[in-house]
């Protein structure tokens, strides 16, 4: 499958009119458009047109690939370490939502330092940290302290805690394989999952609009989150798609 899959690498896509073809007439990509969606229309078509037994499955791994693998530090061991625990603390629920929500800022807090220390020094540091999803959690953090807590209003974070038990499992877990082989499909579901969470964000937003009328809830908490949700519109590419699959439904074309 090795030798097909360096077939399908040298297939002239630029200069392949069936495949233009094909690409304008049956392949519809929600924003934003990268390189993995492409790759898995081009798969398509290349079973379809040109190898029936090509694998779309087969995920080439280059030789080098594992060599170049960046060992973690100590340092890096430490914080994953006490991420883990405050995330397994956070997804028992061992405390009320105010503490558990104190928790999860401090875990995600970590988190965001950790991954994105080096942004800093970046070109452009702003885009890197509006982008960052770990970022989206914490400002969110910051309104809820504004909201009434309850468990519902915290799935984000337990789509996250969920996902990041799930890496540290998979990474460290010697023994008790089938909890490892679970976590290990969460994994591969990465989409799902964050998609779950961005679809999150939409459904406390209207959840709010009931709250308002009856005065459960502020005004300004309304407009504070309404202002959160158009810039998650724009910069987490979840919620921009929940955004675009809720409209498709709502106004599905004849």
């Amino acid at each position: 499958m090795e030798e097909k899959y360096k077939n399908f690498l040298k297939f002239d896509w630029k200069n392949s009119e069936e495949y233009k073809e094909y690409f304008s007439k049956n392949v519809y990509i929600s924003p934003p458009i990268t390189g993995d969606k492409i790759l898995k229309a081009r798969k398509k078509f290349y079973k379809l047109k040109v190898d029936p037994d090509f694998d779309i499955n087969y995920v080439y791994e280059e030789p080098n690939k594992k060599k170049n693998i960046k060992k973690k530090s100590i340092t890096e061991h430490f914080f994953y370490a006490i991420e883990c625990v405050l995330w397994c603390i956070y997804f028992m629920n061992l405390l009320t939502p105010k503490y558990i929500l104190n928790v999860a800022i401090v875990v995600i807090s970590l988190r965001f330092l950790r991954i994105n220390f080096w942004n800093f020094f970046q070109t452009n540091p702003i885009k890197l940290i509006l982008e960052e999803e770990h970022f989206h959690l914490l400002l969110y953090s910051l309104y809820l302290k504004l909201d009434k807590i309850n468990y519902f209003n915290l799935f984000p974070f337990t789509c996250t805690s969920v996902y990041s038990i799930g890496e540290y499992l998979v990474d460290y877990l010697r023994i008790f394989k089938f909890i490892k082989t679970y976590f290990q499909k969460i994994i591969d579901h990465k989409e799902k999952v964050f998609q779950a969470r961005g679809f999150s964000y939409i459904i406390i937003g209207l959840l709010l609009i009931p709250r308002i009328i009856v005065q459960w809830t502020p005004f300004y908490n309304g407009f504070i989150y309404s202002v959160f949700l158009i810039y998650l519109f724009y910069y987490d590419k979840y919620v921009r798609i929940s955004f675009q699959k809720i409209n498709n439904k709502l106004f599905k074309k004849n």
